[in-house]
């Protein structure tokens, strides 16, 4: 079984590799250099460990604790995870009075938070990158890693967006947007340890500083269409998270100000997430809903940059290996 097991996830890795080409060769890669990020987001505070205090934000998505089912019957171990993946369809909003972002956050074995986001800013009518790191939560010291319009992201787009690690630079990010081919890289940096932290992880969020009902009453079905954790989709053992809850304690809490009554979610069968507009009347907002065909594509395209990925770190691997054979 095990050969027969590996010949498979080699087919595989042809299959998602030769989409992967096909993928690239439409698309823009820009490298992204450290920035000056605006305004990001906080960490709030509850009871349960390592809560801290937070800004004016609120946030409501996804959280995975240990021991998670995946897609293959395994089980997430925090402390094993390298690459973390989410495949998601922005909001169709095109203005806001204050930052919205679709962020992925993760806390390191010491505590150290990494964040990566699509986000949309006053003034600007598309969505960009954003990435910063906290070093230190307790005194709240972010450390900026992106902060661009590029690529340049309409609402709506269908987006996939990766946390991985690599020995050489460690934790990186990698950002595609399937609709229009763009994309966006670029490493955390050195200091980070390499290794997550055992807990719930606040995987996924929408996070946001404004409340203003104009702002989302017309932003369709924002859906997350699966969440990767080492390359497997997470498909049961996850829960949503929007405020303080006695029974659940994530590691963090993403936001920490009260989310809106007109924000609604649900977890889907696949383990995803559909954020909605309530009316007044607290019933969803209708959206269109995503065909098979579109989920299974856009699924294709998320492992497909899971490969990239897994190219890169066995090319980092074996440029480590070779400087230790000179030596």
């Amino acid at each position: 079984m095990i050969g027969l097991r590996g010949a498979w996830r080699r087919r595989k890795a042809w299959l998602f590799a030769l989409l992967m080409i096909l993928l690239v060769s439409m698309a823009t890669t820009t490298q992204i250099s450290i920035g000056n990020a605006k305004s990001p987001e906080r960490l709030a505070p509850s009871s349960g460990a390592n809560y801290y205090n937070g800004g004016a934000s609120w946030g409501a998505g996804l959280v995975v604790p240990e021991g998670s089912q995946t897609a293959n019957g395994g089980r997430v171990d925090w402390a094993d995870v390298q690459n973390v993946s989410v495949l998601f369809r922005l909001p169709d909003i095109n203005e806001t009075d204050g930052t919205i972002y679709m962020i992925i956050s993760l806390m390191t074995s010491n505590g150290s938070i990494i964040q990566a986001a699509a986000g949309l800013y006053p003034n600007s009518s598309y969505w960009g990158t954003y990435a910063m790191y906290i070093a230190n939560p307790a005194r709240q010291v972010y450390t900026p890693i992106i902060s661009t319009e590029d690529p340049c992201m309409a609402p709506g787009d269908l987006v996939t967006m990766s946390i991985y690690f690599l020995p050489d630079s460690g934790w990186n990010l990698l950002l595609l947007d399937l609709t229009n081919g763009l994309s966006a890289s670029a490493s955390f940096g050195p200091g980070l340890p390499a290794s997550l932290k055992v807990g719930d992880q606040f995987v996924f969020a929408l996070e946001s500083y404004t409340s203003t009902l104009s702002v989302f009453e017309n932003m369709g079905n924002v859906t997350l269409y699966a969440l990767l954790i080492n390359g497997e989709a997470v498909m049961s053992g996850s829960y949503l998270y929007s405020g303080w809850n006695n029974l659940r304690y994530p590691l963090f809490i993403v936001g920490g100000a009260s989310v809106p009554n007109f924000m609604a979610m649900n977890l889907t069968a696949s383990g995803g997430v559909v954020w909605s507009y309530r009316s007044q009347w607290g019933s969803p907002s209708s959206g269109p809903a995503a065909g098979l065909d579109l989920i299974f594509l856009a699924l294709a395209a998320a492992a497909a940059v899971n490969v990239v990925i897994l190219v890169l770190l066995i090319w980092s691997r074996s440029k480590a290996k070779e400087r230790l054979s000179v030596r």
